[in-house]
Order: C-alpha cells, then sequence, then structure tokens
C-alpha cells in the first residue's frame, strides 16, 4: 500500500487562528465567521446584493475551512521559499530581490482568493448567496494553486553560468534519458545517503510538459536544475526487478531553493512524465522547512520522532548545498 507520507512541524489550529494568518497575508474588510457585524449590513448588501437569507449547511461551512485550510498550505510554502533562514547551523541567506520572491510572483491570484474568502464569509454569516459566492472563493483558490505550483524558484546556491545552455553531464541528467547505472551510482555514494537529487524546471512554454532533472549530490539543486525551478528535492529508487527502477521516496529538501511541501504535487507529475513509476511503497516526505535540518531522507538531518513537535536544528555537519 502506498506510504502516506510525512510532514514535519505542523500543529493543529483553530478556525480563529487560521482566519488571522490569512488576514495577516492580505487584510480584509469582513470579519471572520461568527462575527459578522451587523451595523454594515446595509453596505455589506450593496457590495455583494440583497437576497432573502436560506439555510447554511454544515457542508458548506466545511467547504469553506477547507479552502482556507488550502490557502494556508500555500501561504505557509510561501514563507518557507522566501525565508531568509540558515539550515543547519549555517548563515542567513540572502534575501531575494523584488520580483524573484515567490509572494510577488502569485500577488494578484492571493489577493484574489482573499477578496473572495472576504464575501464567501459574509455570505455564510448572513446565508445569502452562499452557494455563488462559495464556489467563487472556490474556483479562486484553484487559481491561487496553479499559479504557486507554477512560480518560480530561485536558488541560493550555484546555478549555470548566464547564457550558458544546461546539458546533461556526468553528474547530471534528464531522467527520462538517466541509465540504470547512472541512477544507482548516485544513489549509492556516499552509502549513508541513499538518494539523489532532483529539480524541476519552469514547464515547457510551447507545450506545457514536465521535465525532471536528477544528479549527483556533488551538485547544487541549482546546477542540477540550470536555473530556475519549480520543484527540487531528493529522491530514493527501488532497484529490485529488472527493467526502469520505481521511486521509493521523496522529500522536498533544498538547501537552495527550499521548496514548499505542495511543490511535491509538481515533482510527483514530472516522474510519472519521465516514464517512471511509484513503488507499491511509496513514501512522500513533507517537509515543513524545505530544508535537509529537518530531513528525514538526509542521513544528518534532525530526526523527528513526533512529527508535530518543534525541532532544534543540529548545528554538525556542515550544511549540504
Amino acid at each position: 500500500m502506498r506510504g502516506m507520507g510525512t510532514e514535519h512541524g505542523q500543529k493543529t489550529r483553530s478556525r480563529q487562528e487560521e482566519e488571522d494568518e490569512l488576514n495577516a497575508v492580505a487584510p480584509v474588510q469582513a470579519g471572520p465567521i461568527g462575527t459578522h457585524d451587523h451595523g454594515a449590513d446595509q453596505q455589506q448588501q450593496k457590495q455583494f446584493g440583497d437576497t432573502s437569507p436560506g439555510a447554511v449547511t454544515e457542508e458548506q461551512r466545511t467547504l469553506y475551512m477547507d479552502l482556507i485550510a488550502r490557502v494556508r498550505q500555500i501561504v505557509q510554502g510561501i514563507d518557507i521559499e522566501d525565508s531568509t533562514a540558515g539550515d543547519m547551523g549555517g548563515a542567513a541567506r540572502a534575501a531575494k530581490p523584488s520580483g524573484q520572491r515567490v509572494r510577488d510572483q502569485i500577488a494578484g491570484p492571493l489577493a484574489t482568493a482573499q477578496r473572495h474568502r472576504e464575501r464567501a464569509a459574509w455570505a455564510l454569516d448572513t446565508g445569502n448567496r452562499t452557494v455563488e459566492l462559495l464556489a467563487q472563493f472556490e474556483t479562486s483558490v484553484q487559481a491561487l494553486e496553479r499559479a504557486y505550483l507554477d512560480s518560480n524558484l530561485i536558488s541560493t546556491d550555484t546555478t549555470i553560468a548566464p547564457g550558458e545552455e544546461w546539458r546533461p553531464t556526468g553528474d547530471r541528467a534528464r531522467l527520462r534519458e538517466a541509465t540504470r547505472d547512472q541512477l544507482s551510482g548516485w544513489q549509492s555514494s556516499p552509502a549513508d545517503e541513499p538518494w539523489v537529487k532532483f529539480a524541476v524546471p519552469p514547464r515547457d512554454r510551447t507545450d506545457g510538459n514536465l521535465e525532471i532533472r536528477v544528479g549527483s549530490k556533488d551538485l547544487s539543486h541549482g546546477e542540477i536544475a540550470g536555473g530556475p525551478a519549480i520543484a527540487a528535492g531528493i529522491l530514493s529508487f527501488d532497484f529490485s526487478g529488472a527493467g526502469r527502477p520505481r521511486v521509493h521516496e521523496m522529500e522536498n529538501v533544498s538547501g537552495g531553493f527550499r521548496p514548499g511541501p505542495l511543490r511535491n504535487t509538481i515533482a510527483r507529475e514530472a516522474v510519472a512524465a519521465a516514464g517512471y513509476t511509484l513503488a507499491d511503497d511509496f513514501t512522500e516526505h513533507r517537509d515543513a522547512t524545505g530544508a535537509y535540518g529537518g530531513s528525514v531522507m538526509y542521513a544528518h538531518g534532525q530526526q523527528l520522532a513526533e512529527p508535530t513537535e518543534a525541532h532544534v536544528v543540529p548545528m554538525e555537519p556542515a550544511a549540504r548545498r
């Protein structure tokens, strides 16, 4: 049976905490569910239209909270990817210039989702236009997810020189072209770190297809990607049986890119596009920091017995690229 995956550093949040977090990202004027300002009814009716209120179902409230949770996951991913925190005791990362931050790239879709959240919250508080405004909120969250997963990660580590064309070398290859011996060699060296690095460059502008690139631990993720990426991390292969190995584990870990957990969605799609399949016991690790300090697969990363508990990032060994 396919592994359920793990996620580190996540704690259960109340509805109010989730609302407060979203308001901090893109403040809205309307209050959250349960704090409807009846003195503002006339203004809200002018803005959204005045219809007869109806009963609000538990399914509608559940959908609303599910959508908020999806936005919160994206916001957490943005915070990871734009963070300047160091990894495993290393120096802080340089702040990315305006326009390169993920938050800047998806500012429009994020603001749109927040506006529709305001409208959906009003609908649930008043019973007006609930189906319509919840559907608009759901559509805006779907658009936000697409924009987030297509946004570029810019590595703070070494990449190829400007103007240089990316090409396969002895240390890196497109997964669809990599040989079994290459993958086995990269994974087995060193023996206590049985995985390979991967990166997914932006989609092909012509057909929207994905390409996953893999390589040796001696290269940075930036060198494997050849520039920006929309997903990155480490994965391990199951070499039992003949033919192509199957992907056994995957984790969103990169010292330079710091990918959020949702980026694994793109990585799995890229693995399939390269003609590879997932092992029956495939496990996806969703790292809440995107860095080696909290990694399960990185042998020297912090090993978390309780994924929901806070953890201390180890100072040694030196951070991996």
